[in-house]
């Protein structure tokens, strides 16, 4: 989490890299409970099956696109 760099737009979740990189502890525990909840519960909640795919490319292939 250290090597996340600063001043990047925040993702889809909304959480900006410097709230990870700073807040890890804290982050984490928020994190942690609601996954921890909906173990126990056997359930996902409808956001978390939203995806969203970026291809990533090697070199080269962007331009036979």
């Amino acid at each position: 989490m250290m090597n996340l760099k600063n001043n990047k737009a925040a993702g889809t979740d909304g959480i900006h890299p410097e709230l990870i990189k700073y807040r890890s502890n804290k982050l984490l525990h928020w994190i942690y409970e609601p996954v921890r909840q909906n173990w126990e519960e056997e359930r996902i909640p409808e956001e978390w099956k939203e995806t969203i795919i970026v291809p990533i490319y090697k070199k080269g292939d962007r331009d036979r696109c």
